[in-house]
């Protein structure tokens, strides 16, 4: 296996992936290889939620170890799960951490995204086996348009928060114009989708730009008032239906990668991609893992796996992120999408430059 590089980046003053080759064991395939994923925010934490997060991680270990290795094995296991989380780096702002232990290999990742916490163990271990079992929460902005509120809610896969909150201003394009970058500044790189409810003649003014109907659903009820409870029927209604609007959601994402030109497909074009340090949302079908290992017992085509592969861990350790998905748009585009950041935004789709640039703004479009 080759040994992969330290990963810096200029806000950390540690590496943001570290791996390190130890000797080879020639009783590597009787011991076991381990790989784990857990949130890991230590910036933003207190020690206690820091020292609950690793000892829940040291658990899982021990649970599943022991079922499957003798008693000196998983011992052995966790004195290295010891010695590996005393190396963290405690003041990262990354969100979750991915840690492998191969017989010969040590990694640490930090991930810019949230993840549960998983465990899997086998003869070998690869970060890209271990991320496309990541389960991904569900994640949304509901925007709430009224006539004497205006109000932005994030919902984070277990509760909604209010994130902003704009008293009502006669002027219904200046309106506009703020809540677009209070979402601009929040969602830039569009990463979770928007969904607007509220009288229907403001929602219908909020999301008839082009440009937002791509990542901007309306939810439309016969309700007097907006208040706590009917948001939370909202965020039910939502998810449990999340399947549908995420996949709609990621459609929309290609079409606005599409139009600005930063849509890249197809395995050797986006390794080619990553080998330049393009960032970004990498988007893989379900079956791709499979269809890759098919490949390459047919075709014996190794090489474009391994680069594939290495520059994957690259691009996480970058601080990006991957989404394993079931979404059609992105089997029709050959299982593999990567949607580049460089203009990958909605200011710089048709119409909505045209519209932010002129003065003479209106929402009659």
């Amino acid at each position: 296996m080759t040994a992969l590089p330290a990963i810096y980046d200029e806000k950390f003053t540690r590496g943001l992936l570290i791996n390190r080759r130890m000797k080879p064991n020639p009783l590597r395939l009787v011991h076991p290889a381990l790989g784990i994923t857990f949130p890991f925010h230590p910036a933003l934490w207190g020690d206690n939620l820091i020292n609950e997060t690793l000892a829940g991680a040291k658990e899982l270990v021990h649970t599943l170890l022991k079922e499957k290795y003798s008693r000196e094995e998983y011992r052995k296991m966790l004195i290295r799960v010891d010695n590996i989380f005393d190396k963290l780096d405690f003041n990262t702002h990354r969100k979750s951490i991915a840690v492998i232990l191969n017989p010969d290999e040590e990694k640490i990742t930090y991930l810019d995204f949230p993840v549960k916490p998983a465990v899997i163990t086998g003869k070998e271990v690869f970060l890209f086996d271990l991320i496309a079992g990541i389960e991904t929460k569900e994640e949304f902005y509901l925007l709430v348009v009224e006539n004497g509120r205006k109000s932005l809610h994030e919902y984070n896969g277990s509760q909604l928060s209010k994130v902003y909150e704009q008293p009502d201003v006669e002027d219904a394009a200046d309106l506009y114009k703020k809540t677009y970058k209070v979402i601009e500044m929040l969602n830039g790189k569009n990463e979770k989708p928007v969904f607007v409810t509220g009288l229907p003649n403001l929602v219908e003014l909020f999301c008839s730009n082009p440009a937002w109907s791509k990542i901007m659903f309306t939810i439309l009820y016969d309700y007097n008032s907006f208040d706590n409870g009917t948001l939370k029927s909202f965020v039910n209604e939502i998810t449990s239906h999340w399947s549908y609007w995420h996949a709609k959601f990621i459609t929309g994402k290609m079409l606005i990668a599409q139009q600005t030109g930063s849509l890249i497909t197809n395995i050797e074009a986006v390794t080619a991609a990553l080998a330049k340090k393009a960032d970004g949302l990498l988007m893989i079908g379900k079956f791709f893992i499979k269809q890759l290992k098919e490949t390459e017992r047919l075709n014996g085509n190794i090489k474009i796996k391994n680069s594939f592969l290495q520059e994957v861990e690259n691009f996480l350790a970058r601080g990006n992120r991957v989404l394993f998905t079931e979404a059609g748009s992105v089997k029709n585009a050959g299982a593999i999408v990567l949607l580049s950041h460089h203009n990958n935004s909605i200011e710089n789709m048709t119409p909505y430059a045209k519209i932010k640039n002129n003065k003479a703004f209106r929402l009659d479009f």
